[in-house]
């Protein structure tokens, strides 16, 4: 019996070590710097591939993605300023108490983003705060 928990022991420390070693061996998650060049180059990569551009297309193309690109990138970094500000100003109308439940829900949004990005959850998993179930609509259940 002693022998039995001394394997059982060794057994899932080897496993456990194994994992660790994993881990460690896996590169993380290093946010890269988006640039909208790179962005354009990715996407132009794609459409020559799948319709075969010429040359000229793929610069045509490529000049095109940019200024999309740009743009969007523009227009993101002003929502972000956005909902920065209006983050402050709600902060500067809430208590302490209040400040941080708005913390606690944001925290809880950010980790249920983060697995839906990740490709980890299931239609159980709803967004914190929403409890409704999303039910079809008549048109859907005949078809």
């Amino acid at each position: 019996m002693k022998k039995l928990a001394l394997l059982s022991a060794l057994a899932l420390g080897l496993v456990i070590n194994a994992q660790a070693q994993e881990q460690k061996q896996r590169p993380k998650n290093k946010k890269t710097e988006i640039t909208p060049e790179k962005i354009a180059e990715n996407k132009t990569e794609r459409l020559a591939k799948l319709l075969d551009l010429t040359d000229k297309q793929k610069e045509q193309v490529y000049s095109l993605q940019l200024k999309q690109s740009k743009e969007q990138l523009a227009e993101m970094q002003k929502m972000k300023e956005k909902r920065n500000k209006e983050k402050t100003e709600l902060e500067a109308i809430l208590d302490n108490t209040q400040k941080e439940k708005l913390q606690e829900a944001f925290k809880d949004r950010a980790r249920f983003a983060q697995r839906k990005f990740q490709g980890k959850h299931n239609k159980k998993d709803r967004m914190p705060g929403k409890t409704k179930d999303l039910k079809p609509t008549e048109n859907e259940i005949d078809s």
